[in-house]
Order: C-alpha cells, then structure tokens, then sequence
C-alpha cells in the first residue's frame, strides 16, 4: 500500500473561525488550520474572496418601465444610476418581467420612483456567486508554509469550477507508517483519510499534552486515550504514569535517567499521566523539566511521541481571586482579581481569555482580552464578570429547548512586568473558570437559576420555565401538589449546561400549591433547592409575556388584566403653495405602537419578578404559535406596600414591529 493519504473536498466556502484539524500520530504533529478574512499567523488559511454575484427581480407589467432608474450602491464604491432597459431582462409571458443584474462587494440597489428611494427587498435572489481565487490553492499555500518545511508530505490541489471558489486538496505522507487521525472538522468538507496498514496501526490522542501547575495546589494530571494493538507508553521521571482500565501492566523501572513508569497494553484503554510534588519545590527548573517527550511504542518498536510542556504559576503570589476551585462563577456578582505588588517600577499585563458558546448548536466563541494595569498603593482590582455577560450569546426567541447555553469560561495570564526594559518579574495562569450569567444570590452547587426564589402566582392558564444547573450526577426534579408527591422526572447530567424544563398548570386547580425539588436521585435532602406556584383563579384575560432574565435564560409571567394597544403616527411634511393657497404634504411617516397590559392580581412575593421583567431587554408577547417582540419602557419599578397582601402592577411595552403596516389584536 501507499503511504498514507488525506483527502479533502470542499463542499463549501468556510465561513471565518472554522477549524479543521488533523493529527499525525506517529510523529506527534497537530495540522490545525483555522479559516479566517486575512492570514495573520501560522494556522491560519484564507478564505476565497467574494468576487461578485449575479442579483434578479421581478416586476409585475404594471409597475415595470424602461426608463425607471436603479441606483447600485457597492459597499466601498461611488453609487451609479442605469435605467431598467439598459439592464438584462427576461420576459416571464404571465403579465411579469425579471430584471438581472451583476454587482460587486454586496451592492445596496433601489428603486428610483418619483424621486423616493424605495430598497429592492431583497433585491431579488442572489442566483450565482463568483470568487477570485480557490480555497483548494490557499489551503495547501497555508499547509506547506506551516507543517511542511521538510518535506515531509506531498501537498496536491485540485480547483473546482471556474468562479466557484472550491475545489479539493491531497496530502500524502513521504515516510512510512504515518497515521492520519480527524480530530476537528467544523467546515464543510469531505474528508477521506487512508492509512497505511491503518487496520494493525495504533493510536492515541491528544497529540500535544500541555500541564498548568501552581504551586502547592493539587497536582495536574492529563489523560491519553489508546487504541489499536500491543502498545507501551514510556513515562519520565518526576511524571507519575497509570492506568485505571483493566487488563494494563504498569511497570516501575529505575535506571541511569531516574525513575519512570511504564504502561503496556493492547486495544482500548486510559492512560494517566500527573506531575509529582518534585514541581513544587522551590529550586529552579531545568528545561528538559519543563519541555519534552513521551515515547509511545508499538510491539516494542518506536511508533510516536507525545509532546509535553510544564507550566508553573505562581500566580497566587500577586493575584488573589474572589472565585473557588470548582465552582461555578457568576457574571453578575460583584467580585475582583485582586493584584498586589509592593514593587514601584512594574505594571502588570492581565490578559483574559474568555469562552462563550452559541445558543443550542454550541458553537465555540473565544476572545482575548488584554489590559495593561498599575497598581496604587500597592493593590489594584479587576472584574471580568460584568465583560462575560455582555459577550455571552442571547436565544433568538422563545423556544422549549431542553439544553440551553453551555457555560462560558475565563483562563487569566498575568505577567508583572518592569517599566524599565519590559522585562519579566512574575508570572502566573489560572486553570480555566466557569461562568454562569447572573447572579449567584445563595446558589451552591446546584439548582435552581431564579432572581425570585419566593413564590409566584399562576392559573391553569399558565406556563413556567424551571432553569437549572447541575453537576455530572444523576439529579431528578419533583413535583408535590399540597405536599404530596405526584411526580419525578430524571434529568440528564449536564454539568456544563444551562437545562431548561417548561412546566405547565392545567391540570391543577384553584388553591393548590405546587412545589418542584430539584435533589439527586434516591436521597431527600431537606436543603434541596425549591421552587413554589400558588394556583390563583382564572382572570377575564390571559395574556402570557416572556422575557431574557438576568441568568440570560426565560422567564414567564401570566397578565390577567386588561389590556389595550396605543399606535401613534407621526408625519414629516412641509408645506407648499398652489395656486397662492397654502397647502401641507406629508413626505414620510412612522409609527410607534405601545402595549398597556395589567398583571391582574399578585401575591406580594411577585414583586421582585415584575422588577425583573422591567429591567430585561428583550420581552415577547406569546400568541398561540406567535410572539411578538416587546421592549419594556416602564420607568417606576413596582412599589411595595406592606400593608398589600396582592396587589397588581400596570406594565408598559413597546412593540418592536416587523413592518410598519402591521397591526396587533387580542
């Protein structure tokens, strides 16, 4: 058989961030390309330029004239007039004729009619696109530059059909017994790996193991996952390596190197490898103690090598973090990285690097956050939470999906260093910190994500979203009606997700009391967090209103009292003479259009929930299938009056319209 062999065809053009990373495990190379507008570091291929796109419309006969002007608008360039004739044009035969036309950078088109510019929405459709060069030929420029220097492949492109942008790339081994492995692929793309006598090649991954250790905290250890045939792992000193898969022989050996474990086995298995307490002692380090290799081999003859680095923060020396090894941040809550220094000369550089995931496709988000910081008086503070929510994703609109957000997480690297020549004083990373948006507000390590935690009224008419976090166990909700259990619903462990359960109250009636617990399967823990509804009368209306709460997930308040919907239309006009009388034209109009909804009656402990929805912005009107998009705009939160065991609160919106001809009932 050949050596081995990638295959890759483009499907698509990728879109900036995707990632397609390969793994030769033999050797120990990671091929990562990372698909970005312009190539600015190693990793990183360009993709194909948008060159232009051919663009239609039609007309109906009666609005069609030749001498009708089209104004083409390029992003970077100077608008232009033509006139409909001088543009291609097909007549349809059914009373219609299709205007085509060719433009560049994603032109802006309209209509010229009497004067009033009137867009083409859209602008017909979009039918052809064409592309100045081909993501086959910037994929093997950007992979021969990276990873192949030596030589060590043959790197084949094939272009796809002309202005099409494609095409498909051939990566070929030039030494035996490589072995190509898929880790990512985010693109569109078919990848066909052949591997030379892939069926008896062994594997493992990672490829890279990296260890971030701060002194005198636990020891960091990392996982290899095996597979294939006979196969050793060979340790080094000051490495603890094991196993905790059946049928793994781990031997001790001591030689003119030191002392080092070495792991054999055969198909599938686990291997451990952690740091000693040797990395924290207080003498320096060599480099091959913080940089070097492990040996994988297969039937006792070299098959790869894992790579690994050795980090070692001291960050707690100069920064103090508000946050617990272990436990879930929250974005909202008030806490800082404290840094001290009782140096004069330094400043300190305090980058972030911050991960955020897309609603329901979990699509990753990473950014970098450098800031620049000069302590006073010896200490100065920083808070990253607030940055984390605002660069969190949002849901688009309501929706009853289980999995809601992955929680975000911060990695911080803080380096002091002198004024002087720049050079470094200290230097320290943080294990990664998972964020949670809101407030922690007495949240453990579970439960429910609630700014009310007190009880809320609701009808039969009513739906709740129950949002909740959980660790890696197996936790199950109940459900009591007047303390009696009715129900318990297993809920997936999810330890990295907001989950969200819709609840519903129709089959309950008036002066129930409904209370969900949220506790691990098989135990009753009277601290378990809780969640209470009080089943009030039906009103004469119901309306339900959803909005984004502070933990960036649903909530939902039933309004039973009435409701009325205020449009008002504002004019531009001026003022012309005809005939010497005065005489107003209206140019242009819009319209604003205001929802005056009531809760109806409350229980006292509602009040912080009506708060919450007044601060939220983004709120939703839910009709049948329909929800339509509201903005809050009362300017007097809810007063409390003690003397009140219900009361009811006046809420105003305005409604955030999809054209402004379109009109609301109840």
């Amino acid at each position: 058989m050949a050596y081995s062999q990638i295959t890759i065809n483009f499907n698509a053009i990728p879109a900036y961030g995707e990632v397609l990373n390969f793994t030769e495990t033999n050797r120990g190379i990671s091929l990562n390309e990372i698909f970005k507008q312009y190539r600015a570091a190693s990793g990183e291929t360009v993709v194909p330029t948008f060159d232009k796109g051919r663009y239609r419309k039609t007309y109906h006969q009666d609005d069609y004239n030749d001498s009708t002007k089209v104004r083409y608008t390029p992003f970077f360039g100077v608008s232009q007039d033509v006139t409909l004739g001088s543009l291609e044009k097909t007549n349809n035969l059914n009373g219609t004729f299709t205007i085509f036309l060719y433009s560049f950078n994603q032109p802006l088109i309209e209509d010229l009619l009497d004067y009033r510019p009137n867009q083409w929405l859209p602008f017909g459709d979009l039918i052809e696109t064409s592309y100045s060069n081909f993501i086959s030929e910037n994929y093997r420029g950007a992979f021969n530059l990276d990873y192949n220097s030596n030589g060590s492949f043959t790197v084949t492109d094939t272009n796809g059909p002309e202005l099409s942008g494609l095409g498909y790339v051939v990566i070929t081994a030039n030494y035996p017994n490589a072995f190509f492995v898929l880790n990512t692929k985010t693109v569109d793309a078919t990848v066909t790996i052949n591997n030379e006598n892939s069926t008896a090649a062994i594997s493992f991954a990672p490829a890279i193991l990296s260890f971030v250790h701060e002194k005198n905290k636990p020891l960091p250890s990392k996982n290899i996952v095996m597979s294939g045939g006979s196969w050793k792992v060979v340790g080094k000193p000051n490495f603890l390596v094991s196993s905790a898969t059946a049928g793994i022989a781990v031997t001790t050996i001591t030689d003119g190197s030191g002392t080092y474990q070495e792991v054999t086995g055969s198909g599938a298995a686990t291997v451990t490898i952690a740091l000693t307490s040797f990395y924290n002692q207080e003498s320096s380090f060599l480099p091959s103690d913080l940089a070097g290799a492990f040996s994988v081999l297969e039937n006792e003859t070299p098959f790869g090598q894992i790579p690994f680095t050795v980090t070692i923060s001291r960050l707690s020396d100069f920064v103090i973090t508000p946050y617990l090894p272990g436990e879930k941040a929250f974005t909202l809550d008030p806490k800082f990285f404290e840094i001290v220094s009782d140096k004069s000369n330094t400043y300190f550089e305090f980058n972030s690097v911050i991960k955020t995931y897309d609603f329901f496709t979990h699509e990753l988000n990473e950014y970098f956050i450098p800031q620049k910081i000069i302590v006073f008086k010896g200490k100065s503070k920083v808070n990253i939470g607030q940055i984390i929510h605002r660069l969190m994703r949002k849901f688009e609109k309501p929706n009853d999906t289980f999995l809601q957000y992955k929680t975000a997480s911060l990695e911080i690297t803080c380096i002091e260093k002198s004024i002087v020549d720049d050079s470094v004083v200290e230097y320290g990373t943080s294990p990664e910190i998972p964020f949670v948006a809101g407030l922690s507000r007495g949240f453990s390590s579970f439960g429910f994500l609630e700014f009310n935690p007190k009880p809320n009224r609701v009808t039969v008419n009513s739906f709740a979203y129950l949002n909740m976090l959980i660790p890696s166990e197996n936790y199950e909700l109940r459900t009591f009606k007047n303390g009696n259990l009715v129900e318990s619903l297993a809920i997936p462990a999810t330890a990295d997700h907001v989950v969200c359960q819709k609840v519903f109250f129709n089959t309950y009636a008036q002066g129930d009391v409904i209370e969900y617990v949220l506790d691990l399967i098989g135990e009753n823990n009277e601290l378990a967090p809780k969640k209470t509804f009080i089943v009030f009368p039906e009103g004469n209306y119901s309306n339900m209103i959803v909005w984004e709460d502070e933990f960036l997930v649903q909530k939902a308040i039933e309004c039973t009292g009435t409701a009325s919907i205020d449009s008002e239309v504002e004019f531009q006009s001026q003022k012309k003479y005809e005939d010497f009388v005065e005489k107003l034209e209206h140019l242009s109009s819009s319209k604003e259009v205001k929802l005056f909804i009531n809760t109806g009656w409350l229980l006292f402990t509602d009040t912080d929930t009506v708060e919450s929805l007044m601060r939220s912005k983004r709120a939703w009107l839910i009709q049948g299938d329909n929800a339509i998009a509201l903005s809050p705009i009362g300017k007097k939160l809810p007063k409390k009056d003690l003397d009140q065991e219900l009361i009811s609160f006046p809420l105003e919106f305005t409604i955030n319209r999809n054209y402004d001809e379109e009109t609301y009932s109840f």
